[in-house]
This record gives C-alpha cells, sequence and structure tokens, in this order.
C-alpha cells in the first residue's frame, strides 16, 4: 500500500472512532496477526499501544489472537502504535454485512477486501457495526 492510503485509513479511523491519530509517524509496517500463523510470531513485539477503545488486557490478547493483520507505525519520539484490522480474499462484500463483524474482535478497526467484481474498482466506506467503527478498502477482481 502507498502512503496515501495509509493517510487515507488513519484519517478515516480518526474520524469514526473520534481517537486522535498522530501523522508525524517516521514509517508504518504491516504484519501478520492472529494464532493460526507463523507469520504472526512475535508481532506484540513490535508495539507497545493499541489504537481503539481497550478496556483491558484481555482485549489486546484477543485482537493479537483473532486478527489478519496489524498496521504498526513507528515515531521517533514515542512508543509504536498497533491498529488492527481483518483481511477478506475472495468474498470481500461480506465485510459490509454486521454478521461478518459479529465475531471480530473490538479492537480490529479496519478491513480490507477483494470482491468477485469485474473492473478496476476500490471502495472505500466506513460503518458502524453494535458501536464499533469501521474502516473498509474494497477491491475488485480486476485491481488485483
Amino acid at each position: 500500500m502507498n502512503e496515501k492510503v495509509i493517510e487515507e485509513l488513519l484519517s478515516e479511523l480518526e474520524t469514526v472512532t473520534q481517537l486522535e491519530v498522530e501523522y508525524d509517524y517516521a514509517s508504518y509496517k504491516f504484519y501478520m496477526a492472529g494464532k493460526d500463523s507463523t507469520l504472526s510470531q512475535n508481532t506484540e513485539l513490535r508495539f507497545n499501544e493499541v489504537y481503539g477503545h481497550c478496556d483491558s488486557l484481555d482485549d489486546v490478547q484477543t485482537v493479537l489472537n483473532r486478527s489478519d493483520i496489524c498496521l504498526v507505525l513507528s515515531y521517533e519520539n514515542r512508543t509504536p502504535i498497533a491498529f488492527f484490522g481483518e483481511v477478506e480474499g475472495n468474498h470481500g462484500d461480506a465485510q459490509a454485512r454486521a454478521s461478518y463483524w459479529k465475531y471480530r474482535p473490538r479492537l480490529s478497526v479496519f478491513s480490507i477486501g477483494r470482491s468477485q467484481g469485474g473492473g478496476k474498482n476500490a471502495f472505500i466506506y466506513t460503518s458502524n457495526h453494535d458501536g464499533i467503527p469501521e474502516y473498509t478498502l474494497n477491491l475488485n477482481k480486476g485491481t488485483m
């Protein structure tokens, strides 16, 4: 993803969650999340803070275990912060349904999906599921 998409993601998250985002990050990197992947080992060592409405350490452990992806922003003068999200490879349109988010972690605040539609369209939308705001980037099959 390019920096413009990252900044759009951060801007939308700031709007829907009403939580401030620090835009002066030095770098960003995506990591795998979820306990079902060896690629996600040690993801929790890459950040000190999780973006979102966190009530307990259990929330952090749940999002580490049950999310698909983790965006970490690194700063020169503060600790790294993690943004957790979901990835849906072939059925990105499912992310628009409340049932998709019903069993997702509360701290999973964005999603990236791919739909079967033709063409080279990308759809960006925000939604709110049970009081938890979400940001979704959905790409049609033709954009891949």
